[in-house]
Parts: structure tokens; C-alpha cells; sequence
């Protein structure tokens, strides 16, 4: 019977080769075998013809490939050696349009996040993914793709290992205490996600501290650390309810109220877009053209700074109050309009209302970049 050493050194190598994705000369395996301790290391010469020999083993059963026939090294150069993915078809399996997808999605993180660790790790799962992914291949996916930020988008350095003590916290439903922004203010909080908005990483809550457990957002870069608790089953099992109902939420301010209105924008904006698949704004959930030259576009806006600041930009026309015909309009989209905006009112008097609170603040965000001139 093949002893554990012999089998977690052919475990190794296939994990190594599957990881690398590209030819591996047999010194590179050898190195890695050593430094995890598979290969003891006091005879490097043992362990190369150790070595050898579970590679031509693994070869010989069409798990890898030998990149050279023997005729050619006598000496010269090293073998080279690549897993053969035809023997790895459940782990491998992917066609090249998935590879492109999840090409695509990564590669258009802004270039302030892929400073980050975790970026690296996503490079090596694709060079798992694909065999073809060589050099050159590599080097053109990293700069084919690019997300261009905002001039004012903001980016903060994360720690990596609090980033990945969330990741797990969230996926596995554990709470956890956080030092938050210093070390007297501890927190102790049910995760339910993270968002990116404005070049920062937010992270949903329950905040388990109150008892009447209310949602809230922690800004990721100020927190310091992150250790799991235990809960009571009975509390355990409310907060999870609790967390359910905001599971799709981002940011909850009270000043933050929905409303509906309408404005006109420049038809250029259009670019080279049908109509029906062209969005100017996030909450819009209609648009359609006024003349040869104009836009009207129908959409929820929120009370309170953030959206107001947001509508500060150029291409808009006019904007245009809640009436009967807007509200008409939005009565058509309502079961998206609800799933995202809960406390929407269809009251043409409450819309009102908040369209003037949003106008209000609109015209001092105005007047205050007009005096900073």
C-alpha cells in the first residue's frame, strides 16, 4: 500500500501544478515541495530523483504533461512540466465566454483596489481557470479592461486580514465584536454584507448592542479588529429576521426619503444607446424623448444631501415637481420601485413635500459652490 508521504506528495504537485496553470520546471516543483515540507530537504539530490520519479508516475497515469522528450535534456535544460486538464474536467470545466465573464467583472475594479492583496488572489484563480493564460495573456487582461473613477472618488486602504474575518463572519451568519474607530468604542454586531459607494467600503449591521437591534453602516477602514461571539438561540434567531428585511439595503438615513419627480437632459447623452436600454441615473425607472434635442427622465430622488450633491452635474435641463402624470407613470413600475424604495409614497401631497425639501437643499449645495468660486 502507497504510504501517506508518497500520496500527499502526488497531492502537492497536482495542487501546485493546478495553481501555477502555465509549464513548471521540475526545480520550481522541488523548491515548493521543500518549502512545505512534503521533500525533507537534506539531500537535494534524493529528492530530485524522488521527485522524478512521482512526476513520470503522474505522467505515465495522464494527470500531467512532460514538456521536452528525453532526447532533448541530456543536461541542456530542465524539464518543464503542466497539468493535464483533460484529466480535471469537475474541477476545470470552464469555457472560455466564462473565463472572459469573470475576466471582465475583476478587471474593472478601480485601480486603487487592485493595489490590494486580495487582487493577487484573484489572478491566481483565473490562472486556474484557464491554460491558455500565459504571460502575454495575463498582461493584456490586466489593462484591456479599466474602470475610470470619479475625479472626487475617495479610496482608503483596508486590512486585508479584517477583510477576510468579514467575509467569513458574513457568509458563515456569525457575530462578531469590532473595535470601531478606537480602542474604547466596542461594538457588537450581526454582518449582513458590504457595498462600495463613492470609492469606500461600507459594511451592513445589526447592531446586537440595542435592543431594538437597528440596522447600521460601519465604515471598513475604521475598524481595528473583528473576533467572533456567541449569541442566545432566541436572540440569535431574532436578529437573523431583523437582518433578512435589510439584506438588500445600502444606505438607510432617516433624512433620506423617496419621492418622484422628473428632469430633462441633453439627447447627446444617448450616445449610441437605444432608448430602452439607456439609464442616466440609478433610481430612474423610465425615460422617453421629448424633441429632436431632448430627454425626459422619470425617477425616484431622496431627501437629503447625498442625492442633492449627486444632481449637481451637467446635461441636466429642467427639473419638474411631482404632478398626476409623474405619479401615473410610476404606478407602472411599482413592484421594482417597492422592492428597492420601501417606503415610497404614492401620495401626490407627500411627494410634493419632499420634492420641495429636496430642492431646498439643492439650491444651498448651489450657493455654496457659487461662494467657494
Amino acid at each position: 500500500m502507497m504510504g501517506f508521504k508518497h500520496i500527499n506528495a502526488y497531492v502537492e504537485i497536482i495542487i501546485y501544478l493546478l495553481k501555477k496553470g502555465t509549464w513548471q520546471k521540475t526545480k520550481n516543483i522541488q523548491d515548493y515541495l521543500t518549502k512545505t515540507g512534503v521533500l525533507d530537504g537534506n539531500s537535494p539530490s534524493s529528492d530530485r530523483r524522488l521527485l522524478s520519479e512521482y512526476l513520470k508516475n503522474l505522467e505515465y497515469s495522464g494527470y500531467i504533461f512532460s514538456r521536452y522528450p528525453e532526447e532533448e535534456l541530456k543536461g541542456r535544460k530542465s524539464q518543464e512540466w503542466k497539468i493535464n486538464e483533460n484529466a480535471f474536467k469537475s474541477i476545470i470545466g470552464f469555457t472560455n465566454s466564462e473565463i472572459y465573464a469573470f475576466l471582465t467583472s475583476f478587471n474593472f475594479l478601480p485601480d486603487n483596489y487592485r493595489t490590494l492583496p486580495f487582487y493577487n488572489e484573484l489572478q491566481n484563480i483565473l490562472r486556474r481557470l484557464s491554460y491558455s493564460f500565459d504571460e502575454r495573456f495575463e498582461r493584456k487582461a490586466k489593462n484591456a479592461f479599466k474602470y475610470i473613477p470619479e475625479f472626487h472618488e475617495k479610496f482608503s486602504k483596508v486590512n486585508e486580514k479584517i477583510l477576510n474575518e468579514l467575509y467569513k463572519a458574513i457568509l458563515e451568519e456569525k457575530s462578531i465584536l469590532i473595535e470601531y474607530e478606537n480602542k474604547d468604542r466596542l461594538l457588537k454586531v450581526f454582518p449582513i454584507g458590504m457595498f462600495v459607494y463613492n470609492g469606500l467600503l461600507y459594511l451592513k449591521v445589526i447592531d446586537i448592542s440595542d435592543k431594538n437591534l437597528p440596522y447600521k453602516l460601519l465604515k471598513v477602514d475604521c475598524i481595528n479588529s473583528v473576533s467572533e461571539i456567541n449569541l442566545d438561540k432566541k436572540i440569535e434567531k431574532s436578529v437573523k429576521i431583523k437582518a433578512n428585511i435589510y439584506e438588500k439595503s445600502s444606505f438607510k438615513f432617516d433624512l433620506e426619503r423617496p419621492f418622484f419627480f422628473a428632469f430633462d437632459i441633453e439627447k447627446s447623452q444617448l450616445g449610441c444607446s437605444s432608448l430602452e436600454k439607456f439609464k442616466f441615473i440609478d433610481t430612474q425607472f423610465h425615460i422617453e424623448q421629448v424633441d429632436d434635442k431632448t430627454l425626459r427622465v422619470y425617477a425616484v430622488g431622496l431627501t437629503g444631501w447625498r442625492f442633492a450633491s449627486r444632481m449637481l452635474v451637467p446635461y441636466v435641463l429642467k427639473f419638474y415637481e411631482p404632478d398626476k402624470n409623474i405619479i401615473k407613470k410610476a404606478k407602472k413600475y411599482k413592484k421594482e420601485i417597492k422592492d428597492k424604495y420601501t417606503d415610497i409614497s404614492y401620495s401626490l401631497k407627500e411627494n410634493k413635500k419632499r420634492y420641495e425639501e429636496f430642492k431646498d437643499t439643492y439650491l444651498t449645495l448651489l450657493k455654496e459652490r457659487q461662494e467657494a468660486i
